[in-house]
Parts: C-alpha cells; structure tokens; sequence
C-alpha cells in the first residue's frame, strides 16, 4: 500500500485542475528554481571554504613564522642581549655626554671631509631598551663625503642612530650637499 503525503486541500484541487502538460511544466520550473537556489548555495560555500582556506593557509605561516622566532630565541636573542649589556655603553653623566657626543660626531666629519656649519641639543624620549642623548648637525660637503660620514657614524657597535636626515643640493652647485641631521647616541637602559 503506497504512503501519500496529504497535501492541504486547497493546493491539491490547484494540483487536480492542472493538465497533464501544466504539471510538466510545474515540475519543470519548480526543479529549476530548486536547482538554482542549490547552484546559488553551493557557489556560497565554496566562496567560504576558499576564504577559510586561504585564512587558515595564513595563520598556519603566521605559526610557523612565531614559531621559527620563537626557537631562535636561545641561538639569536639571547646572545645578543648578552652582547648589548656588555657592549653598549652605561650613561655616567647627561649633562657631559652632550658636549662629547657632538665632538665625536665632529671627530667623524673632519675623518670623512664634511663640514659642520651648525650643533645643537635636541631633547628626546627616553625608551625602555635605551637612554637617548641627542644633537641635531647641520652639514655641507659632496655627495661622496656625506655618504661615508653615515657610513663611518652608524656602526652598529657605536650606538649612533640617526633620527632623521634630510639632504638637499645646492642650486648654484648640484655636486655639493647640504644635510640636517638629528643623531642620537643610545646608552644602556637605566638601571631599575
């Protein structure tokens, strides 16, 4: 004995009045439209699982990344912390390394042929990882000079950085430089 599944009584008196070729055509448009709202899901779902995929390819080489740093934290960082606690210089006295940070510099422009128009003091923040004292130079020479002038200053032993540079030619003579410089000398954090 078959099982049939009650229909309301209004849609199966529709369904009866129906021809033969009406319900063809019934069945026809309704399996269309079912099969475009499936095309439209599916296409929804692949969207998303291609944007999860492409999310999770990301964060997997995020952790692969942090994780590298991570393991090199033994091999790399910790030496060198122990080489800038025994290599960067402690601060004895603010009030002289000003005056010896801008001779040095000066030391540094004369060895490489750069003239030193104008010095300055320039207040700076303190961070965590060092102290900061800071002079601002105003500079004029060739393109060759300045260049191994930044070279000589920012060893990596020295601890001099520069904050900013700016260089600018001049009109009358494109071959020389005049540069701005604000130079910072970074001293040991201090202590706690």
């Amino acid at each position: 004995m078959p099982i049939r599944l009650p229909f309301p009584l209004p849609t199966f008196a529709f369904y009866q009045r129906l021809t033969a070729r009406e319900r063809v055509l019934l069945l026809i448009v309704g399996g269309s439209l079912v099969v475009i709202v499936n095309l439209i899901l599916l296409s929804v779902l692949i969207r998303s699982w291609r944007d999860l995929s492409l999310q999770y390819t990301e964060k997997s080489q995020e952790l692969y990344r942090e994780t590298a740093f991570a393991d090199q934290k033994a091999s790399l960082w910790q030496p060198r912390n122990e080489w800038l606690k025994k290599t960067q210089p402690p601060l004895a006295n603010r009030s002289l390394a000003g005056p010896q940070l801008q001779e040095a510099i000066k030391g540094i422009a004369q060895g490489n042929q750069v003239i030193v128009t104008n010095q300055k003091f320039v207040t700076a923040t303190t961070a965590a990882a060092y102290q900061p004292v800071t002079v601002g130079i105003s500079t004029q020479s060739d393109w060759k000079s300045v260049v191994k002038f930044m070279a000589t200053l920012q060893r990596p032993d020295a601890f001099l950085v520069f904050n900013t540079a700016s260089l600018h030619t001049e009109q009358s003579d494109p071959a020389q430089v005049k540069g701005e410089f604000v130079i910072s000398k970074w001293y040991a954090p201090a202590a706690k």
